[in-house]
C-alpha cells in the first residue's frame, strides 16, 4: 500500500492511507530448507484493506479514489537490506522477496503465499542480537530496512525508488526468552562407551509452540553445563543429542532427548571455599528437594553433514540458562527405624550447659528408600548422618544429633513390586538433647516397669554419601521420618536378682557404714547402657535408710560385673524411725526371710544431668534383697553337716544362715553355736545375746550371754561360739524330747536378740530363724 505514495501528487495523504487502511496478518512462516548461508522461508500473509480505519478525512477520500482507480499494486523482485543501529549499524540480514500483487481496493483482501530467501550478512551482529534476546536484555529493537522498489499501480508503471524505513519493535522485555516447556520423566541408566562406563539419560521434552512458525530442524548437539563454585563458573558435564524435528505452526512439539555423562569433572566434586559442599552436592540436593536449579545449554560445535555450519556456529557461541526443576524426595523414605539401643550417661562433674553433659545414644539404624522406577544405575549408600526430633504421643521431648558420618551398608530389595534401597548403619555415641523432661520421664518409667510397645516418632533430615560408577556425592537434607518401637524390655521385675560375689565394709562409724558390694547382674534385655555415675536413695517402705552409688557401670549382654557402694546411715537420712526399720529389715534378712529394698531417684542422682534427675525424682524401683555369697567351711574347721540347707547350682544359698547349727550340753546347762559370718572380710562383735530355743512351740530353755565375743570373717570359715549359759525348762515337753534325743539330734527353733557391731557400726537385731536348725544333744 505504501507504493501508492509514489504515484500520487499528495504522497503524505497516500502514505497515511496505506498505513492505516491496510491490516497485515501473518498466517504462517515455515522453513523450506537451510542453505550454507541462510534459510528459505515460505510466508503466508493476509492483506485486508478497510478505508474506515483511516481517521483523516482527506487521506481516506484520496485512498478510496486511488484504490478504485488502480485496483492493485505490484512489485518486482526486491532485495531488502536490514540494519541494526544499536549493534554497529552494519548490514545484518538480506531478504530476497519475489514479485507481489496486492488488491488495494477498499473492502478487499489478498492472500499472499510466497517463498523468500534470508541470508545472514554479518554473523556477529545477529549473534549479539540473539544473545541479548535470550538473556532477556531487550526492551526495544530498532530495525532499518532499505530496498530499491520497482512497482506498478494498476497499469501505471511507477519510477524506481529507494525506500528507507525504520521500524521500532518494543514490548520485548515481557516476551518469554524460551517457549513454555515441560520436562517429562528422566530415565537414567548405565552403558559402556569404548569400554568405559558412562551414565546415559533419556528424557521426553514437550514444548508448547505458541508461534505460527513451522520448520524442519536438522540434528543438533548440545553441551550441558552445571554451575561451579562461583556464579560465573559453569562446567561442562553432559553431551546431549537432539534428533531431526518437524515443527508445525501452533502445534506442541514432542522431543526425545538423549544425554551422556562420561565423567564428573573435579571442578564439580571439589569442596567450595568457605563451604563443606561441592557444586555437585548442592545441585543434587536441590534436585531431590524439588527446588529449581539452573543448567546451561550451548551448542557443542560439532559439524554434522545435515546441519549448516552457520547454525552450528550460532549455537556454539550461545549459552542459555535453562531452569531445571527438581523432583522432591518427600515420601520416598518408607521406613526409618532404630534398634539395639545403648545409652551412655555423661561423666560426673560436667557442666550441665555444655554438650558434654548430654547422654549418648548408640543404636542400629535401618532406612528403606523407594527408588524411582526410571533410575537403573548401580549405586550404594556408603555413609549416613542425620539429625532428628524425637517425640512421644505427639510431644517432642528431644533431638538426636547423629552428625558424625556413620559407615553404611546398602542393598537393593524388592517388596510388593517396588524396588527399595535398604541402608543399615550403626550410630555411635550420638548426643540426645532432652528438651522436655516431663515427657522423657514418662518414657523412662514405662521402660523401667516393663511396658511393651512404646512407640516413638523420629522426624528429621539425613545426609547420605552416595557412590555411583562416576564418583561419590553427598545428598543433603533427605526427609527421614519414622517410628521407633521400644519393645522387649521385660522391666526390672523380670531381671534376675543380682548375685553378690563379695561384700566388705569400706568405712564405718557408730551410726553408719559404707559397704562395697561386688555383684553379678545378668542382662536379659536387648538394651545396653553406660552409667559413669548414679546415686539413688535406699528405702524400706517409706523410710530412707541410705544411698546406693554405682560408678562406671557398663550394662551389656550377659553377665555384668558391678560394684555398688551402699552408704547405710538410717539415723542420718530418716532419724530413729529409720533406725528401727533398718534393724527390722536386717533381722528378717539374717533370719532367712525374704525382704525388699526400694531404690528411688532424687534430684542429684545424676549430677551432670540435674534436669533428668529432677524429672525422674519420683521414679522408684523395688527389688528383693540380694543374697549374700555362700561361704563353705574351710578344711579342718567345724561343719554344720546340715544337708537341709538349699543351694543354687553355683553354690549360693537361698539366704544367709547366720546360725548353722547348735550343740546343747545338758550337764553343764550350756549351748554353743556354729555361726556363719555373711561378711567375708569383716569381724562381727556380739556384745550381748538374749534368746531362747523351742521345740514344736515348747520352750526348751532360755540363754543369756552378756560377754562379748567376736565372729571371725566369713572367709575364715564357720565360727564356733563360746558356751553360753542356758536355763532349761525342765517341765516342758521339749525338754523331755531333748532327753530322748541324747547323743543324737533334734530340730529346734532359735530366737535371740543380739547387740552387735559390724566394724564400728552398732545395731540391735532379732534373730528368728525361718526354719528349724539342727541341734546336737550331748550330755
Amino acid at each position: 500500500m505504501a507504493i501508492l505514495a509514489l504515484g500520487f501528487t499528495i504522497p503524505t495523504a497516500a502514505e497515511r492511507y496505506a498505513e492505516e487502511a491496510a491490516a497485515v496478518k501473518l498466517g504462517g512462516v515455515s522453513v523450506q530448507g537451510f542453505t550454507p548461508k541462510g534459510v528459505n522461508l515460505r510466508v503466508l500473509v493476509d492483506v485486508d484493506v478497510d478505508a474506515d480505519r483511516v481517521k483523516n478525512f482527506d487521506a481516506r477520500i484520496i485512498g478510496r479514489f486511488g484504490g478504485f482507480l488502480f485496483r492493485k499494486a505490484s512489485t518486482d523482485n526486491m532485495n531488502v537490506r536490514l540494519y541494526l543501529p544499536a549493534y554497529g549499524d552494519d548490514l545484518a540480514v538480506q531478504v530476497s522477496v519475489p514479485p507481489i500483487d496486492v488488491n488495494i481496493r477498499n473492502g478487499h483482501s489478498t492472500a499472499l503465499n510466497f517463498t523468500t530467501y534470508v541470508e545472514l550478512a554479518k554473523m556477529g551482529t545477529v549473534m549479539a542480537l540473539v544473545k541479548d534476546a535470550l538473556m532477556n536484555k531487550l526492551e526495544v529493537v530498532d530495525v532499518r530496512a532499505e530496498t530499491t522498489v520497482k512497482a506498478k499501480a494498476g497499469w501505471f508503471a511507477l519510477p524506481e525508488q529507494e525506500i528507507t524505513k525504520t521500524l521500532r519493535v518494543d514490548g520485548l522485555k515481557d516476551t518469554p526468552t524460551l517457549p513454555p516447556y515441560k520436562l517429562g520423566d528422566i530415565q537414567v541408566g548405565e552403558k559402556l562407551i569404548d569400554g568405559n562406563p558412562v551414565l546415559n539419560a533419556n528424557a521426553s521434552l514437550l514444548v508448547h509452540n505458541l508461534y505460527v512458525i513451522g520448520l524442519d530442524i536438522p540434528p543438533l548437539g548440545f553441551t550441558i553445563s552445571f554451575p561451579g563454585c562461583e556464579v560465573k563458573d559453569i562446567v561442562a558435564v553432559a553431551n546431549a543429542a537432539l534428533p531431526p524435528i518437524s515443527i508445525v505452526p501452533l502445534r506442541d512439539i514432542d522431543v526425545d532427548v538423549t544425554a551422556v555423562i562420561p565423567s564428573i569433572p573435579t571442578e564439580l566434586t571439589g569442596i567450595c571455599p568457605g563451604s563443606n559442599l561441592s557444586p555437585m552436592d548442592t545441585f543434587i540436593s536441590r534436585y531431590l528437594h524439588g527446588e529449581v536449579s539452573k543448567v546451561y545449554v550451548s551448542g557443542d560445535g560439532v559439524d554434522r553433514p545435515e546441519t549448516p555450519s552457520w547454525i552450528t556456529e550460532i549455537l556454539k557461541d550461545l549459552t542459555v540458562p535453562v531452569p531445571f526443576s527438581g523432583h522432591s524426595m518427600d515420601g520416598v523414605v518408607k521406613k526409618f527405624s532404630m534398634s539395639n539401643f545403648d545409652i551412655s550417661l555423661p561423666m560426673p562433674g560436667m557442666d550441665p550447659n555444655s554438650p558434654d553433659s548430654l547422654p549418648l545414644v548408640s543404636a542400629d539404624v535401618e532406612v528403606l528408600v523407594a527408588l524411582p522406577r526410571d533410575v537403573d544405575i548401580d549405586f550404594e549408600v556408603s555413609a549416613l548422618s542425620a539429625r532428628a526430633n524425637v517425640s512421644y504421643t505427639g510431644a517432642i521431648f528431644g533431638d538426636l544429633g547423629m552428625h558424625e558420618w556413620m559407615p553404611a551398608i546398602s542393598e537393593k530389595v524388592k517388596l510388593d513390586q517396588q524396588l527399595y534401597m535398604k541402608v543399615n548403619a550403626a550410630v555411635k555415641n550420638a548426643p540426645l538433647n532432652v528438651t522436655n523432661y516431663d515427657v522423657f520421664q514418662q518414657i523412662v518409667q514405662k521402660i523401667l516397669f516393663g511396658e511393651r510397645g512404646i512407640d516413638l516418632t523420629v522426624d528429621g533430615r539425613a545426609d547420605a554419601e552416595v557412590a555411583i560408577p562416576l564418583g561419590k556425592f553427598i545428598v543433603h537434607d533427605l526427609p527421614a521420618a519414622g517410628n521407633i518401637t521400644i519393645d522387649g524390655f521385660p522391666g526390672f521385675g523380670a531381671i534376675p536378682i543380682p548375685k553378690a560375689k563379695d561384700v566388705r565394709v569400706v568405712e564405718s562409724t557408730k551410726n553408719s557404714m559404707t559397704l562395697a558390694i561386688s555383684a553379678s547382674l545378668r542382662n536379659s534385655t536387648p538394651y545396653h547402657a553406660v552409667i559413669p555415675y548414679c546415686n539413688v536413695l535406699v528405702l524400706s517402705g517409706d523410710s530412707v535408710l541410705g544411698t546406693a552409688t554405682v560408678k562406671d557401670l557398663v550394662f551389656s549382654d550377659g553377665d555384668n560385673e558391678v560394684t555398688v557402694f551402699i552408704n547405710w546411715a538410717p539415723i542420718e537420712y530418716g532419724g530413729w524411725g529409720s533406725v528401727a526399720v533398718a534393724e527390722a529389715l536386717i533381722s528378717d534378712f539374717i533370719s532367712g526371710r525374704s525382704g525388699s529394698l526400694t531404690l528411688r531417684v532424687h534430684d542429684e542422682s545424676i549430677p551432670s544431668m540435674p534436669s533428668l534427675s529432677k524429672a525422674l525424682s519420683n521414679v522408684s524401683i523395688t527389688i528383693p534383697m540380694p543374697a549374700l555369697p555362700y561361704l563353705p567351711p574351710r578344711d579342718g574347721q567345724p561343719s554344720d553337716d546340715d544337708d537341709d540347707i538349699p543351694s543354687d547350682d553355683d553354690g549360693s544359698s537361698d539366704g544367709p544362715h547366720f546360725i548353722r547349727s547348735a550343740t546343747m550340753h545338758l550337764f553343764t546347762s550350756t549351748a554353743d553355736f556354729l555361726i556363719q559370718n555373711p561378711f567375708p572380710h569383716d569381724l562381727i562383735t556380739i556384745y550381748k545375746l538374749n534368746g531362747s530355743a523351742m521345740y514344736n512351740g515348747s520352750v526348751l530353755g532360755t540363754m543369756l550371754a552378756d560377754f562379748p565375743f567376736t565372729v571371725n570373717p566369713g572367709l575364715e570359715g564357720l565360727y564356733l561360739t563360746p558356751r553360753i549359759p542356758v536355763e532349761w525348762r525342765l517341765d516342758s515337753v521339749g525338754y523331755e524330747a531333748m532327753k530322748k534325743a541324747l547323743g543324737g539330734e533334734l530340730k529346734v527353733n532359735a530366737v535371740a536378740t543380739c547387740n552387735l557391731s559390724l566394724g564400728r557400726y552398732q545395731m540391735t537385731v532379732l534373730y528368728n530363724a525361718s526354719r528349724p536348725m539342727k541341734a546336737h544333744v550331748r550330755w
